[in-house]
């Protein structure tokens, strides 16, 4: 994705990760779907899928490195069903689809709220 949005990692750059976490787990009911994970290299979210619980969102912030990455994070079986299968990627599609909504409303709010002052002439 940096390699073709090179925007949009400028973006995350100057977004607080603990702004965006709170936001998450607001969005996300809190201690119902989400868990936080708090260590010295990186500080870690991981949202789960009630209706896919083989499937979860993990969204890290290096410490060192000042960067937010997103993942998937999928369990595949080895002995499921045709059905089942393409029952569990069309859930991991749809909260797929519901983190970049929740992320792109998050992204609006931010640039709203910190609106960079133009200057005047």
């Amino acid at each position: 994705m940096e390699n073709e949005e090179p925007k949009l990692v400028q973006i995350f750059t100057s977004v607080s990760y603990m702004k965006l976490f709170k936001f998450l787990l607001l969005h996300y009911e809190g201690e119902k779907r989400c868990r936080y994970f708090d260590f010295d290299d990186s500080k870690n979210l991981v949202i789960t899928n009630p209706n896919c619980l083989n499937a979860a969102t993990l969204f890290q912030y290096k410490v060192a490195e000042k960067k937010i990455e997103l993942l998937m994070i999928i369990k595949e079986h080895e002995f499921r069903g045709q059905q089942s299968e393409l029952f569990g990627m069309n859930a991991i599609h749809k909260q797929f689809e519901e983190i970049l909504h929740c992320l792109s409303s998050f992204l609006w709010f931010d640039l709203l709220v910190r609106r960079p002052n133009p200057q005047r002439r």
